[in-house]
């Protein structure tokens, strides 16, 4: 071996070394942060998970809520607003007499049958009478 030759060669082989150290302090900084950006990416997937929950959520909602209001426009326009209580009451007096009172009128009749939005009821003449259930204001 030349001497002029080792010299440099001993050069390299330090310079090699200190890139393999730096290599290695490289690789290690790498991996930590490959695993920190894997966990980073792992908590996101799971807040995407969450958030599509949440949007077919909301989604479900906001369809209930258009339904409702599309239901709340047709009761505004047809001026028929369902009254499951007054119903109710009213589909117990099947059969019997009742006094309806309305804005402007009292009638008096027995209850032949009811409907979704009106009452039908036989006055004492015989008339057949059908009554709007969002006229009625009060029942005895």
């Amino acid at each position: 071996m030349c001497f002029f030759c080792w010299k440099p060669s001993r050069e390299l082989e330090r310079r090699v070394r200190r890139l393999e150290v730096e290599f290695e302090a490289f690789r290690e900084l790498t991996a930590g942060e490959i695993q920190r950006l894997e966990q980073e990416q792992l908590a996101l997937k799971a807040e995407v998970t969450t958030l599509r929950g949440e949007l077919l959520e909301l989604e479900g909602q906001w369809i209930a809520l258009t339904a409702e209001v599309a239901e709340l426009r047709e009761q505004v326009e047809t001026g028929l607003f369902p009254q499951p209580e007054l119903r109710a009451f009213l589909e117990s007096k099947l059969g019997d007499t009742v006094s309806i009172t309305l804005p402007d009128a009292s009638l008096q009749g027995v209850v032949i049958t009811v409907g979704v939005d009106a009452v039908q009821i036989r006055e004492a003449s015989g008339e057949l009478v059908t009554i709007p259930l969002a006229q009625i204001t009060a029942v005895q």
